[in-house]
């Protein structure tokens, strides 16, 4: 799945196999699979939060914009990376 190259136009959700809580804002979480345990910024902790439910990456780039100062080319970028780490972690899946 780590081969799988994101872009906005899919849909993205977290994996079954992990354990996450909320620590004072930040995800922090482990994955059943790897043993390994993970921490989220403010902003990863976000993203978590909008793939709760399967969600396209669009639409979690046009939240991001909504609530941080940030053009939507920069944004979509670093989304699109983050999740591509989160789903060749294990963390997420594409939907």
């Amino acid at each position: 799945m780590a081969d799988i190259l994101i872009n906005e136009n899919m849909t993205v959700g977290q994996a079954q196999a992990v354990v996450a809580a909320d620590m004072d804002g930040e995800a922090v979480m482990m994955g059943l699979t790897n043993g390994k345990y993970y921490g989220l910024g403010n902003v990863g902790s976000r993203i978590w939060v909008l793939i709760a439910q399967p969600c396209p990456v669009a639409a979690v780039v046009d939240s991001l914009i909504a609530e941080y100062d940030v053009e939507r080319q920069q944004c979509l970028q670093d989304t699109v990376t983050f999740l591509q780490r989160l789903v060749g972690e294990g963390l997420a899946r594409v939907v």
